[in-house]
C-alpha cells in the first residue's frame, strides 16, 4: 500500500514536502525534477524517471501496434525540420525585402 501525505500551499502556493516523504523517494537534495499535471493532480518527477517511463510506453505502443516506434519519431521530426526551414526562410525573404539598400 502507497502512503499518503497530506501537503498544503502557502500563501504564495508553494508545496511543502513532508521529509518523509523525501526520504521514501530516494531523490537526493540537489536532484533537478520535472513537475506535470496529469489527470487532475501534479506529478513530480526526475528526469531521467521521466524519460525512462516515456521510453517504456512508447515502446509498449509501438509493439502492440507493430510499428517501429524510432522510425516513426524520426520521419516525424524530419518533417517538423523541414516545415520550421520554410519558416524561417519565408522570415527572411521577408526580412531582406523590407530592408532598404538590398
Amino acid at each position: 500500500m502507497t502512503t499518503t501525505y497530506p501537503i498544503t500551499l502557502d500563501a504564495r502556493r508553494r508545496p511543502t514536502l513532508p521529509a518523509e516523504l523525501l526520504a521514501e523517494s530516494g531523490l537526493d537534495p540537489r536532484d533537478e525534477l520535472v513537475a506535470y499535471a496529469e489527470e487532475g493532480r501534479i506529478v513530480l518527477s526526475t528526469r531521467a524517471a521521466l524519460v525512462a517511463r516515456v521510453q517504456r510506453v512508447f515502446g509498449e505502443a509501438s509493439a502492440l501496434r507493430g510499428v517501429d516506434g524510432a522510425a516513426l519519431l524520426q520521419a516525424q521530426r524530419a518533417e517538423d525540420v523541414a516545415v520550421e526551414e520554410a519558416r524561417l526562410a519565408a522570415l527572411e525573404e521577408r526580412a531582406g525585402q523590407a530592408s532598404p539598400g538590398r
